[in-house]
């Protein structure tokens, strides 16, 4: 199970480079044609995915605190093993 995880973090670490070194060229691109509109559009899409990003690593956070560390407010055990597996 855990690496079924790291190969789905890898695969989706890969695909988040790429597409922002696609922005990073594309961004280039629309700077030295000077065309400006798009340029803007590609910066605001470029803020997007960027929170995105932040807010997929934030839960991923808060899931991994709450499933694999469990705060003790389980009623009994029998119902915290039956909850975490």
């Amino acid at each position: 199970m855990t690496l079924s995880y790291a190969v789905l973090i890898l695969l989706d670490a890969a695909i988040m480079f790429w597409i922002f070194s696609s922005i990073v060229e594309t961004r280039r691109t629309l700077r030295i044609r000077k065309n400006l509109v798009k340029l803007a559009m590609y910066n605001h899409f470029s803020y997007a995915l960027i929170f995105a990003i932040l807010a997929t690593v934030g839960f991923v956070i808060w899931d991994v605190k709450a499933h694999f560390f469990p705060s003790g407010n389980c009623l009994t055990v029998s119902v915290c093993v039956s909850l975490f597996t």
